[in-house]
Parts: structure tokens; C-alpha cells; sequence
């Protein structure tokens, strides 16, 4: 029979002996350290003979399925190959619901935390990484009755996209509050223009105003309005979100530099179309037409149709970010693959 020793070293060794009255019969000697096992082997086969030896198998065995809720028949249930397909399609399909839910709580917690999070948010981050990458992997191996290696992937992934995804919302929802604040100051930017522009009366009081506002009577297009002219609400909102959207969609901050009107540039043909076309309509604009609503509408429309998804989650990128989607992920894997279960004691 095998005698299994564990030396005082750290080794573990075999031994094949047939044990005359539950003892050894000849001394035996670790093969590493050469320290005299036989000591060790005779209350080997003690705890063999009294039973002790299975009960600490099983105890080392099932303490964790009893600790999470499962009964003793499963724990003693024979292991299998893997779940089957039917239970592999289950638990996928729990893994994608849990990562789901996993990522609104995510987005949640940051939000309501705020600024908390901000300060806290390595060591909230980290807590909230790990329990997620747990759920995930416990909820997908639950569902399938047993777990794999083909679920532990899909667990680390679903795992992955959850950060990924729960940053993404985040920063989505940080610049939607940045932009709802820089559409009310334009609109407030530009009602000073239109009160600046009804009291200009020379020539030089028209330029010093496109001046001041980097405007050209040449930016608006036919078909726009003055009030909402495409070119210039691009240049308002390329210095904040110019780095989220895609590009060409709004100018970078060494175009918005270059584009500024300089005095030589506003001509007396520019003067002559301001008075023209210009100042009529802004005098309308004062008296409320476009209204603040269909002006925000306008302005958000330019940002949120060019923004550009790989930026923003680059954007939201930090160094602490990898190592939350290394717990998360490697937690979720490591639950699923089921390990525990499949190592023989």
C-alpha cells in the first residue's frame, strides 16, 4: 500500500509498505532531507485505520460548498467531465446578466459616491472589482452545475466588460453634465453677442466684436442661421470635447488658435454682411427666437453624434483601472474554472 509522509522540510514522499499490526516494518527516511520519516508513516497509517485520515480528506474537501449553501448529497456527488451543453448555455447566459447587473451597480455606486469616489475610489474600486468578479463567476458555475475552463473564459470576459463598460457609463454621464454646462454658457455667450452687437454703430466697434468673438460673417453657410452656424459651435466646443470625438469633427486647439480672425482679416465687406444679414438676426434672437431649449438641442447634437467610443474609454483609462479589471477578471476565472472542485486531495 502507499504511505503518504509529509516531511518537516516540506516535501511529501510515498512510501510502498505492507504494515504488519498498523506499523511500519522497516524505518524510512525522506529521500530530500534525509530526516527519519517512520514516525510520521506509523501515525499515517493510524489515522487510516481509525477512520481520522477520510474524515480530514472530506473536511479539507467540502468546508467551502457548506460555507455558499450546498448540501452534503452534492458534495458527495462524483465529478463529471463538465457541465453539458444545455448547462454551459445556462450559465453564459447567467454570467452576461450578472455582468450586466454588475455594471449598473457599478455606474450607481460611482455616481452616488461622486466625489467620494474620486478619493476613495482605489480602495472602493478594488472591493467592488473583486465581489463583482465573484459573482459573476459563481453565479455562471451555479447555473451550469459544474465548472470549465469554457466557463471561466466567458466568466473573465463578461467580467473585463463590465469594467470596461461601467467606466465607459461613467465618463458618458460626466461629459453629458460638462456639456449640458457649456451649452447653457454659449447660449448665455451668445445673447451678449446679440446685446454687443445691437449697440456697435461704427465700422471699428463691428471689428473689435468679431474680434473679441473670433466670428467672421463668412462662417455661416447658406441654409443657417446666425444663432446656430455649424462652424461656430464647433469652435465653442472644441477646446472641451474636442479630444472625445472623432476627428475632424471638431477642431483641436491649435486650429481654433490659427482660425481666430485677426485684425487685418475683417475687411469692409465683412462690416457691410454683418450690418446685412447678421444684426437683423440677432436682434430676433433677442427677443427669443431660437429658444434656449432648441438651441441646446442644436449644440449638444454636434457633440453627441461625433462622439467616439475608443476615446472616451481612453479618456477614462488610469492605472489603477488595470489593476481592478486584473481582480475582477482573474477572480471571475478563477471562481468558474471550478478548481477547488477538480484537484484530487
Amino acid at each position: 500500500m502507499d504511505i503518504i509522509v509529509k516531511c518537516p522540510c516540506g516535501s511529501d514522499y510515498t512510501v510502498q509498505e505492507e504494515p504488519v499490526n498498523g506499523r511500519l516494518r522497516f524505518p524510512i527516511a525522506c529521500p530530500n532531507c534525509g530526516t527519519d520519516g517512520t514516525s510520521l508513516g506509523n501515525e499515517y497509517l493510524r489515522k487510516l485505520a481509525s477512520g481520522e485520515l477520510e474524515r480530514e480528506r472530506q473536511q479539507a474537501n467540502v468546508w467551502w460548498r457548506r460555507l455558499l449553501g450546498r448540501g452534503q448529497k452534492d458534495a458527495e456527488a462524483p465529478e463529471s467531465s463538465g457541465p453539458t451543453k444545455t448547462r454551459f448555455s445556462l450559465g453564459v447566459l447567467t454570467a452576461c446578466i450578472t455582468a450586466f447587473a454588475s455594471m449598473m451597480l457599478w455606474y450607481f455606486i460611482t455616481e452616488q459616491l461622486g466625489v467620494g469616489f474620486i478619493i476613495l475610489g482605489k480602495v472602493i474600486g478594488s472591493v467592488m472589482a473583486l465581489g463583482i468578479g465573484w459573482a459573476i463567476g459563481f453565479g455562471t458555475k451555479r447555473a451550469a452545475n459544474s465548472g470549465s475552463f469554457g466557463l471561466a473564459g466567458m466568466a473573465a470576459l463578461c467580467a473585463f466588460i463590465t469594467i470596461i463598460g461601467g467606466q465607459f457609463l461613467v465618463l458618458h454621464k460626466q461629459v453629458n453634465h460638462a456639456l449640458n454646462r457649456r451649452i447653457s454658457a454659449s447660449y448665455d455667450e451668445m445673447v451678449d453677442y446679440a446685446r454687443e452687437a445691437e449697440k456697435a454703430e461704427t465700422d471699428e466697434d463691428i471689428q473689435v466684436l468679431l474680434e473679441d468673438h473670433g466670428f467672421n460673417p463668412h462662417d455661416i453657410v447658406p441654409g443657417e442661421t446666425v444663432v446656430l452656424c455649424r462652424k461656430r459651435q464647433q469652435d465653442k466646443l472644441g477646446f472641451m470635447f474636442g479630444s472625445l470625438t472623432t476627428s475632424g469633427s471638431l477642431p483641436t486647439l491649435k486650429e481654433l488658435y490659427h482660425k481666430k480672425p485677426k485684425p487685418d482679416e475683417i475687411t469692409d465687406e465683412d462690416i457691410a454682411l454683418f450690418r446685412k444679414r447678421e444684426l437683423p438676426e440677432l436682434k430676433i434672437f433677442l427677443k427669443g427666437k431660437p429658444s434656449r431649449e432648441e438651441f441646446s438641442q442644436s449644440l449638444g447634437a454636434t457633440v453627441r453624434q461625433n462622439l467616439s467610443m475608443s476615446k472616451m474609454i481612453a479618456q477614462s483609462w488610469a492605472p489603477h483601472m488595470f489593476l481592478w479589471l486584473v481582480i475582477c477578471v482573474a477572480t471571475a476565472y478563477k471562481v468558474a474554472y471550478d478548481q477547488w472542485e477538480t484537484e484530487s486531495v
